[in-house]
């Protein structure tokens, strides 16, 4: 049911350079065209599958690369587009079946005394993808016989699942319902590309019968969303499939017109960033949520929490144009995805903290491929590891780009400075496009190019982490609407926010100690004075005028904050406030942007990412660092 705050996204998209646009490119060459071929389908060609959950990947490759794609064109990464959905489809059974397990280990359950088989219970969390990457297929490839596959394997769920079906979709996944649930997002997503009855129907199934209170097996999703003492008790808990569920039901109140689900979706996205997102932008203990408040500095931080947390505020951001969504996908994008991305672009980190050092070991959830699963080597050199957490972050890096500009009604918005250009058809058939040159986020400069068939009016937004945005020599406040009127033929404006240094508190269990950001980018500190331990650096802050005792230089064009520190060792006793200076050794601290921190020799390479010259290797070890420290606040 269209909705009047809907976000029409562009026609076309491109990466034109930058930061974003060498890591995406990158990770093409040594991720997305190493991924094999016969990892991500010999589960469907030759059941069962070596994991329990191996069928997710090729539904998630599909999607990711699919859009990293719509940005690049590479001819190589089309044909490979076509092989993995043309091998989905081809091992598709007879009734509809698309998953990896053997007629005997299908729809198992939980008996209340424990599972029929506890390695296969993510039949429907393998469809969801099958069908979400599938139906994205179809989207741009217009292969009907994907739509067609998807028909077959959403139809056996409803024969299996639906009203007159024999089994109970809570009791099929060891977590509490919520991987299974899920499914829901690709059920509305086929109802919204076919307009038939029976899938609308079977969302709402999920979501008014599955998710009520009195029955078995309820994760209690709808009942407890609103609540943020109770979000742990969704489900299990895991934060992953949980928000994957909220995606879901979003798309259900977008078609079924029952808005009031889209307001408890705000409020439990609100919750979230109140209560459980660390000041990178992600939030998880491991892979579940915590108690609300208690999170700490030193809690692994899944990347699949991070893209769900990413993907959640799309979609919202769609549904009602709310700029804090884009907030929060930035602050996300920068400070837990790129983090998380080895330099080179060939393996992600599957848990990132803000105490490192990060850990880019080429390990991969398959068995036998990884010392954590009993493997004795890697994988071959050619090939690609294989996580979750590689899929999605694969998924991120074509994800956010589409969301640099959209459209309302013929009012086009500028969401974020990106390197990035844009093509938008106006309700006249008349075109826009919209491109940007812009470092950022190494400075908050850019120049927006707008070649207009037309006179149109242009909205940008302000970041939320800045104060004031000069624009064509005006300077906007951060609570002014800023419009640019374009003329026919080309417009340029010159875009500088003010990018400054902010004091962060996540407070709760880190209290008393603070964070550096510098614009969106959290700063961290890797290296200490010598003799020094991190656990002893207490950081010299000016009480009044907070940070005219530092120093901000460039570092191959990125910030590198300079700080006085104390050192105050374990077992000190009582300190003083009048001769905290002459009673304690004082030294300077290094503050760099936190996706860089650790990289010690190999820092130049992940900064200068223009410099082909340049060399790194995902085995080099990196350096231990910290975001959070206690501060001394002086007169």
């Amino acid at each position: 049911m269209p909705n009047h705050n809907k976000q029409n996204l562009p026609n076309v998209v491109s990466l034109t350079g930058g930061l974003w646009g060498r890591r995406t490119k990158d990770s093409v060459v040594q991720w997305v065209m190493r991924v094999s071929d016969d990892l991500l389908l010999n589960g469907f060609k030759h059941r069962p599958g070596v994991q329990a959950w191996i069928g997710e990947h090729a539904g998630k490759f599909l999607d990711g690369a699919l859009l990293i794609n719509l940005l690049l064109d590479d001819c190589a990464l089309w044909d490979k587009i076509d092989y993995i959905a043309q091998g989905v489809i081809d091992n598709q059974e007879a009734d509809g079946y698309i998953g990896t397990y053997l007629p005997e280990t299908r729809w198992l359950r939980n008996t209340g005394e424990g599972w029929e088989d506890p390695n296969c219970s993510w039949d429907l969390w393998v469809f969801k993808y099958c069908v979400l990457g599938l139906l994205h297929y179809y989207e741009i490839r217009k292969d009907e016989k994907a739509l067609e596959a998807s028909r077959r394997a959403i139809d056996l769920l409803i024969e299996v699942f639906g009203e007159n079906g024999e089994k109970n979709l809570n009791l099929t996944d060891s977590h509490g319902g919520l991987a299974s649930g899920s499914v829901l997002e690709a059920v509305m997503k086929l109802y919204g590309f076919t307009g038939e009855k029976r899938y609308l129907d079977f969302g709402k199934r999920i979501v008014k019968h599955y998710w009520a209170s009195d029955t078995e097996g309820t994760p209690y999703l709808t009942e407890r969303i609103t609540d943020p003492a109770q979000l742990r008790s969704i489900g299990n808990g895991k934060c992953y499939e949980m928000m994957s569920c909220f995606v879901g039901l979003l798309e259900y109140a977008y078609y079924s017109g029952e808005m009031e689900y889209i307001e408890q979706v705000i409020t439990v996205r609100d919750n979230i960033a109140l209560y459980y997102k660390q000041l990178n932008g992600c939030m998880s203990i491991h892979e579940k949520w915590g108690r609300q408040y208690i999170f700490s500095e030193r809690d692994f931080l899944e990347n699949c929490v991070a893209f769900a947390w990413i993907q959640l505020n799309t979609r919202l951001f769609e549904m009602t144009g709310d700029s804090r969504c884009i907030g929060y996908i930035e602050e996300t994008a920068y400070n837990h995805i790129l983090v998380s991305m080895c330099p080179e672009a060939s393996a992600w980190e599957v848990y990132t903290t803000l105490t490192g050092p990060k850990n880019y070991v080429f390990w991969s959830q398959i068995p036998g491929s990884d010392p954590l699963f009993g493997a004795t080597k890697e994988l071959p050199h050619n090939e690609a590891p294989m996580t979750c957490c590689h899929t999605n972050g694969q998924r991120v890096l074509g994800l956010v780009p589409h969301y640099v500009y959209s459209m309302q009604e013929d009012v086009i918005s500028v969401n974020m400075l990106f390197a990035a250009e844009a093509i938008f058809e106006l309700g006249s058939g008349k075109k826009v496009k919209l491109s940007q040159q812009t470092d950022f986020p190494r400075s908050g400069c850019s120049i927006l190019t707008i070649t207009a068939d037309e006179p149109i009016a242009i909205r940008l937004r302000m970041p939320s982490w800045a104060t004031t945005m000069r624009v064509g020599g005006r300077v906007y406040s951060a609570d002014e609407p800023i419009v640019l009127e374009a003329q026919s033929g080309e417009t340029c404006y010159n875009i500088d926010v003010e990018m400054k240094l902010r004091l962060l508190s996540p407070g709760y269990v880190n209290r008393g100690k603070y964070g550096i950001a510098y614009g969106p980018l959290l700063l961290a500190i890797d290296s200490c004075p010598d003799g020094w331990c991190y656990d002893e650096i207490v950081l010299a802050i000016n009480k009044k005028d907070i940070f005219d005792n530092v120093k901000l230089e460039e570092e191959n064009g990125w910030p590198k904050l300079t700080v006085a520190a104390y050192r105050v060792p374990d077992g000190i006793g009582e300190l003083k406030w009048s001769n905290i200076p002459d009673s304690l050794p004082r030294a300077e601290v290094y503050l760099r942007p936190l996706m860089f921190a650790g990289l010690t020799d190999n820092r130049a390479f992940s900064q200068r990412y223009e410099d082909s010259s340049l060399s790194y290797h995902r085995k080099q070890d990196t350096a231990e660092y910290r975001v959070l420290y206690p501060c001394f606040f002086l007169y």
